[in-house]
């Protein structure tokens, strides 16, 4: 690793391909983004495409405001049965009290007006 042998190292590729980041504010906080009949749901028109890879999606709910991140698996990964690749899906397969209680944020602004910090 770089703090025992100070020598940098280039990162692997992106695992996921990013699709669209997407931000909007409602009166009624959508849970299940993917299902949902919102015009603009990046989803519906990935499969109305023929677009048929596994997405992962990450909606964060900060009243009124969300954001939605979706990636897309690429067909046939050379990591799917790798290392991470068997995390990646043993965390997909998990409920959703078991992945919110995996994945976490925890947000630090170092450098912000007052009314942001």
């Amino acid at each position: 690793t770089y703090l025992e042998d100070r020598c940098k190292v280039l990162s692997q590729p992106a695992q996921l391909e990013l699709i669209t980041c997407h931000h909007f504010t409602t009166d009624r906080a959508m849970v299940h983004y993917a299902t949902s009949g919102r015009a603009v749901n990046y989803v519906r028109q990935m499969r109305e495409r023929g677009d048929d890879r596994f997405v992962f999606i990450t909606n964060w709910l900060i009243d009124p405001h969300q954001l939605v991140v979706i990636w897309a698996v690429p067909k046939d990964p050379n990591w799917w049965s790798s290392r991470d690749g068997l995390i990646f899906q043993r965390f997909c397969d998990m409920s959703e009290d078991e992945r919110n209680s995996r994945m976490k944020l925890i947000p630090r602004i170092i450098e912000a007006p007052s009314l942001v910090r």
